[in-house]
């Protein structure tokens, strides 16, 4: 077993504890190991207890995980590396596309050499463009993860920093009116994950853009207890690390109003996502073949979506394997095992679920997902054998 195994299997373990002890009888205490003082209003539950879904609903909304973006992004990724149609190169949803702005937020033409940020013309987020200067903006600089509200920092504030924490970092952009605003924030996950751009890698970010990204880790504004979540800019997977650690930052701005995904059970096994677009297929357990048990290796998972279509499965026959950004647009990071709103997704096993996009660092990998705590991890094409969900459409 491999380190990063080791990791990955130690981090579902410590997730899954912080976030099942969490409940009414002993928040107060787990609170004030915490460092937390005020442990009212603010209790993280055990996230299958339906008794705490309304909570979770009226509370959420004030954490940083909310759905921001007008539309969610292609992958990037143009290569082919199978000769079975339906890898995620076989589409090409809402395509990336970049505007250069200016210190005042004036857009700028592509063959502009000096601009600090770029809006994202697909989602409608504005970002912050990295400089090389020594200045607040420069590439190098590193800041633990903190969040001095109890409303939004999940259980932790973090580590203080004293001007080299998450909080000093966008509360300095915004005192300054960085680009002629003052509403910069720590992006969510989904967020910094909708910028990846999985067709190159080290880093895995469009540089015409986004020139002076570090080949690091950077913070999102998602935290649990003593974590937070991090994407990676060497190869682009996502995983929790302890907000103690000093990681880059990438401020972002914009998008729509923020709520969290607005699903809808059409009453034929699938669900839509009204905010994405996608309809979703939802497992059963009737031991056929959309059966929540059944595995597939990856190739065997193209296969499979292509009976779906020959069959035209509940009606439709442009069904496909989510790419990773659609597969990860449906977890939900407030729960754990599995990581998704069982309300709209019954019968979802809390495994691994393969994407069609392949990893393009090692073209023998997959990116998969953990919907056991939401992980965004790789996995050996042949070698392994995942479950799969199906999905269409798409704004």
């Amino acid at each position: 077993m491999d380190k990063k195994t080791i990791f990955r299997i130690g981090f579902i373990i410590i997730i899954s504890v912080v976030m099942n002890i969490y409940n009414g009888n002993n928040f107060a205490q787990a609170g004030a190991k915490s460092g937390k003082g005020d442990t009212t209003g603010n209790r993280l539950y055990e996230m299958s207890d339906e008794n705490d879904i309304g909570w979770l609903l009226k509370n959420y909304d004030s954490v940083n995980s909310s759905w921001t973006m007008l539309k969610l992004p292609d992958t990037g990724q143009r290569q082919s590396y199978t000769g079975i149609f339906g890898e995620d190169s076989d589409y090409s949803i809402n395509p990336p596309s970049y505007t250069k702005l200016d210190a005042n937020g004036n857009e700028l033409p592509s063959w502009a050499t000096e601009w600090v940020m770029v809006r994202d013309n697909v989602t409608g987020l504005i970002w912050e463009v990295k400089s090389d200067d020594w200045s607040i903006h420069d590439k190098d600089n590193k800041y633990t993860w903190y969040d001095g509200n109890p409303d939004t920092n999940r259980g932790n504030a973090g580590t203080f920093g004293n001007g080299t924490d998450t909080e000093h970092f966008i509360q300095a952009l915004n005192d300054e009116r960085f680009g002629g605003f003052s509403d910069w924030r720590l992006p969510s996950r989904e967020e910094l994950h909708s910028i990846i751009d999985y067709g190159t890698w080290k880093p895995p970010i469009d540089r015409t853009y986004f020139p002076n990204t570090v080949v690091t880790e950077y913070w999102t504004g998602d935290g649990i207890m003593d974590y937070a979540w991090i994407m990676d800019s060497v190869i682009g997977y996502s995983n929790c690390y302890d907000k103690s650690g000093s990681y880059s930052v990438r401020a972002v701005r914009g998008g729509q109003s923020g709520t969290f995904h607005n699903l809808a059970t059409n009453g034929d096994g699938t669900v839509t996502d009204t905010s994405t677009g996608l309809m979703w297929e939802q497992k059963t357990d009737d031991g056929g073949d959309n059966n929540k048990d059944r595995t597939y290796n990856w190739e065997e998972a193209l296969s499979w979506v292509e009976n779906l279509n020959n069959s035209n499965y509940l009606g439709y026959s442009d069904w496909r394997l989510p790419n990773i950004k659609e597969l990860a647009s449906i977890v939900d990071l407030r729960r754990t095992n599995p990581s998704i709103d069982r309300r709209y997704f019954p019968n979802t096993v809390s495994s691994v679920y393969w994407s069609s996009t392949t990893t393009h660092y090692s073209p023998e990998g997959t990116w998969i997902l953990m919907f056991d705590s939401g992980l965004i991890f790789r996995s050996t094409k042949s070698n392994s054998s995942h479950h799969v969900r199906a999905v269409r459409g798409g704004q």
